[in-house]
């Protein structure tokens, strides 16, 4: 399955915090550095306090003024304020026009208020401003991926991965792309079977890795690939869903019954989802 970026808590995932580099330890009680805007030592009203002391200060640069008032967007964001955050976001772009990272924060707000043409029109300048970050790839990637267009998810997958090819979760989500769209399945196994090294004891890259193996007609090899993802979490809906899938199709009518009720209980939209997929229960012949 896909890595969790957009809706709810979970938007969390998909946000970049601006940090200064720096050899040594960061004084957080100086005003003077905009690190004190992503100060996790201390309460988000806090922070917010000391990121506004920092930008009132004056003589800022325009990237020091961009980066603090990300970070403050941030700030509201996980104190819940959907009205600061934005304007947050928008002063930093208006302060200073090369701020990527607040175009791609921006972005996100706009796809999880459904506003898709100005998410994309955000990640797009994101990637042209920061060609360079795996993030804001990851991001336009994702939201590809969610609108269903895979050809644009998996390129810009691709890329992120040559940037970043430490990140398991990117291989994961590569070969899940590449598993929706039921196209390139070798290259998906390859990038299954990197992500669960990188990830072990995961359940997500094992999840993609089984569905790659069923578009595959590998229905043993998916069978046994859900079982082991069960074994680390029996609450994982999507596997207990494609193992009932499966065990229907090879016989067990009872026993995909069962997994599919469980499934349908952990999660009522699974078998919709599924179907959105290409999958769908078949009657037992």
């Amino acid at each position: 399955m896909r890595s969790v970026f957009f809706g709810g808590a979970a938007i969390a995932c998909a946000v970049l915090s601006v940090c200064r580099a720096s050899a040594a330890p960061v004084d957080y009680g100086h005003v003077g550095d905009f690190n004190v805007c992503d100060d996790r030592r201390v309460n988000l009203d806090e922070r917010i306090r000391k990121c506004k002391d920092y930008l009132t200060q004056g003589g800022l640069g325009a990237h020091d003024n961009g980066a603090a008032l990300n970070n403050l967007g941030l700030a509201y964001l996980e104190k819940g304020d959907k009205q600061n955050a934005p304007d947050s976001y928008n002063m930093a772009i208006k302060l200073y026009p090369q701020a990527w990272f607040a175009y791609a924060n921006r972005a996100n707000l706009y796809a999880v208020d459904g506003k898709l043409d100005l998410a994309l029109s955000d990640y797009n300048s994101a990637a042209t401003l920061g060609p360079d970050d795996y993030r804001v790839l990851t991001m336009r990637g994702h939201f590809y991926g969610l609108k269903g267009d895979y050809a644009r998810a998996m390129a810009d997958y691709d890329v992120a991965l040559k940037l970043a090819p430490d990140k398991g979760f990117l291989w994961n989500d590569a070969c899940w792309e590449r598993a929706l769209a039921n196209t390139d399945l070798v290259t998906a196994e390859t990038q299954c079977k990197r992500a669960v090294a990188l990830q072990q004891g995961k359940a997500d890259p094992m999840d993609s890795l089984g569905f790659v193996q069923f578009r595959q007609g590998r229905l043993a090899d998916a069978h046994a690939t859900y079982d082991a993802v069960l074994a680390l979490n029996d609450k994982e809906a999507s596997s207990l869903y494609m193992r009932g899938i499966i065990k229907r199709r090879t016989g067990d009518a009872a026993g995909g019954d069962a997994d599919i009720e469980a499934a349908e209980a952990l999660d009522p939209k699974v078998a919709t989802t599924f179907a959105g997929y290409g999958v769908s229960r078949v009657p037992h012949p």
